[in-house]
């Protein structure tokens, strides 16, 4: 799997879902799952600018870890972005390459490793798939309920929990709640 690094608070951002774009001096062919690596060092303007459109950065982020993986679907020019993917209204995208990303998964417990420049290749196993955090929509699909009755499940604490903006739900959680949610096999009358 290939891996990016980047400055911690915008690693950060872009596996709980607020950062949508990442923007590159440089362009990409891959598409497809990418994993998100928080470095040591942080961008001092980072937190100020998540803070200005409204986040509310943890104080304790940490660098030197694996966090999870987006799906990278696209890298297009800035203007090229404005008119597919609406990015006129994204203060976070500035170009002059704007990497598209979508479905962020964060890992269950972040993994210390090291960072490098460029796309770096790391082993798949090592984003521990077992242990990845399903979206709403992806345990919706798998409980064959809507989106909305499975967000309704996690705010009310029987499924999942709230990482940043996003509700995330394990496959153990999603197990254990198949198996509450069984119809009992009772005959009827006893």
């Amino acid at each position: 799997m290939k891996c990016l690094t980047l400055h911690r608070h915008w690693a950060w951002a872009i596996i709980h879902g607020a950062k949508r774009v990442e923007n590159r001096a440089w362009t990409t062919s891959h598409r497809g799952r990418l994993a998100i690596h928080a470095g040591l060092r942080t961008d001092p303007e980072s937190r100020a600018i998540l803070e200005g459109i409204g986040l509310s950065i943890p104080r304790d982020v940490i660098g030197g870890v694996l966090l999870g993986t987006v799906e990278l679907v696209d890298v297009v020019s800035l203007e090229q972005g404005i008119l597919q993917y609406g990015l006129a209204d994204d203060p976070l995208a500035t170009g002059p390459s704007c990497w598209i990303l979508r479905n962020p998964r964060p890992l269950a417990q972040p993994i210390p490793m090291r960072g490098r420049l460029g796309l770096f290749e790391i082993h798949d196993t090592l984003t521990g798939m077992s242990t990845e955090y399903l979206t709403t929509v992806e345990a919706a699909a798998e409980l064959r309920l809507s989106e909305i009755r499975v967000r309704q499940l996690c705010q009310d604490g029987r499924l999942g929990r709230k990482i940043g903006r996003n509700w995330a739900i394990t496959r153990s959680q999603l197990e254990k709640f198949r198996e509450l949610d069984r119809p009992s096999h009772r005959p009827a009358g006893s």
